[in-house]
């Protein structure tokens, strides 16, 4: 199930402007927790391929965290091609 589409925040210190045009619709996200970021210590960064594109905006990683815990499988994935936008998806486990 879709729980949210948005774009990726915080593209501009991380490689998601300039590595936009390599990503292609449906690719898989991944996303990581970053518990030591010193601005949220719920951050969750996205990347692809191994490549840091940004974060999930802070309303966002809070949602996709207490659902997490609630013991949710939640997954990214990109919503178009040539753009940092992220399709965030769940499901109960």
């Amino acid at each position: 199930m879709i729980l949210a589409t948005f774009p990726v925040a915080g593209l501009q210190y991380h490689a998601g402007i300039a590595y936009a045009d390599a990503i292609n619709e449906n690719d898989e996200l991944q996303l990581v927790r970053e518990p030591t970021n010193a601005h949220d210590s719920q951050a969750v960064m996205v990347f692809h391929m191994g490549i840091q594109l940004g974060y999930l905006p802070r309303p966002v990683n809070q949602i996709a965290l207490a659902l997490k815990v609630a013991g949710w499988e939640i997954t990214a994935e990109a919503e178009h091609s040539g753009s940092a936008n992220v399709v965030l998806k769940g499901e109960p486990a």
